[in-house]
């Protein structure tokens, strides 16, 4: 009797082992699930600020254009 209730206790111990190792593993898991969302999130910002960029850069280009041009009409008639 004595070797069977050693042998429930070790099981017991052994399951709750197990359920805090899969706990843990649990919250890895969600832990490297926030740190995606969070890594996508960065990236989806990252890439609007680059789309922003550009289309500055091209304001900008037109903006540089359209002054030389201005430029070289007062060159001639002056």
């Amino acid at each position: 009797m004595e070797e069977q209730s050693a042998a429930t206790r070790e099981i017991s111990k052994n399951v709750n082992d197990v359920a805090g190792s899969t706990q843990e593993v649990t919250e890895s898991i969600v832990t490297v699930r926030d740190a995606t969302d969070d890594t996508q999130k960065a990236s989806q910002q990252i890439t609007e600020a680059s789309s922003q960029l550009s289309s500055q850069e091209q304001a900008l280009q037109s903006l540089r254009d359209n002054m030389h041009s201005f430029l070289e009409s007062i060159k001639k008639v002056g």
